[in-house]
């Protein structure tokens, strides 16, 4: 089965913008969640530094790490409380940087969260406190065998290193509102995609028929060379390759024309030349033949 050009260029086209497409999505889509688990870890360092700044002045309050060394409930308790401040404090940041006049929810009914930071969900905030030894005073055990961790010194007023707290940093999606919010991105970023080639797709199939048809004549060209028809002219008007072909094929053209030409004249003259002589032999023979 003959498979014309014409299918072929389409195919290819269509095929490369096709593919052009699947790459810049998932080009696109490991950058987002690069992107967006930098941006998680960075705020989680942003907590760990508010942790920090509260356990420096319990340290100093208590003179010491009071019951956090002793009962794992007031590790969870503490990790509480600086979850709420921490949350207040963006909060309260966000409000700052929002317009004064903003419409108030009605009576018995809950504050929407603002969008921003605080409205990422999070995974369970594992967080160790270690002293200056690298001993675990509180938190998980099992956070020191990890081979990546967070570190954020726990210092206090005067800038002595009095501990540090260590934490996980986030790898992958745990949160079902951090899916929701990546599947979200991926579905506009397919949309913006298929968009694009729709109207890609139409211009390059256009620009590839304008590409073909001068291919075609030049096609056509040769043909009549082959042929024999060497008074055909092919359109040379374009300054790229195929112009230069065309050109070169005119050339070619007009010198078997010309040859053509010359060849017939040559045999013209030549029959001329050789009309007389042959008239006359042709008399002695008659001649010689009647005796």
């Amino acid at each position: 089965m003959k498979i014309s050009m014409r299918f072929k260029v389409m195919l290819g086209v269509g095929f490369a913008c096709l593919l052009g497409v699947a790459l810049t999505i998932a080009m696109e889509r490991i950058s987002f969640e690069r992107g967006f688990l930098e941006y998680l870890n960075r705020q989680q360092l942003d907590r760990m530094q508010t942790v920090a700044n509260f356990l420096g002045r319990y340290y100093q309050q208590q003179g010491g790490w009071g019951e956090l060394a002793t009962a794992p409930e007031g590790w969870e308790r503490a990790l509480a409380f600086f979850e709420r401040r921490f949350e207040e404090g963006q909060r309260r940041a966000i409000q700052q940087r929002q317009p004064a006049e903003r419409p108030q929810p009605p009576q018995n009914q809950p504050m929407p969260q603002p969008i921003g930071p605080v409205l990422i969900e999070r995974q369970a905030f594992a967080l160790a406190l270690l002293d200056t030894n690298g001993r675990l005073i509180a938190g998980p055990a099992a956070l020191l065998d990890r081979p990546s961790l967070m570190r954020v010194e726990v210092t206090r007023a005067d800038g002595t290193q009095i501990g540090e707290l260590i934490s996980p940093p986030m790898s992958r999606f745990g949160g079902e509102m951090e899916e929701q919010f990546t599947r979200t991105q991926l579905q506009r970023s397919t949309l913006v995609a298929l968009i694009t080639l729709a109207l890609v797709l139409p211009l390059s199939l256009l620009m590839s028929n304008r590409f073909l048809r001068q291919v075609q004549q030049l096609a056509q060209g040769v043909h009549h060379l082959t042929a024999g028809r060497y008074d055909q002219h092919v359109d040379s008007s374009r300054n790229d390759e195929l112009g230069q072909l065309a050109k070169d094929i005119n050339k070619l053209s007009a010198t078997l024309n010309a040859n053509q030409e010359s060849q017939r004249r040559w045999i013209a003259d030549i029959s001329h030349e050789l009309r007389t002589p042959v008239a006359i032999l042709s008399g002695e023979i008659d001649a010689l033949v009647d005796g």
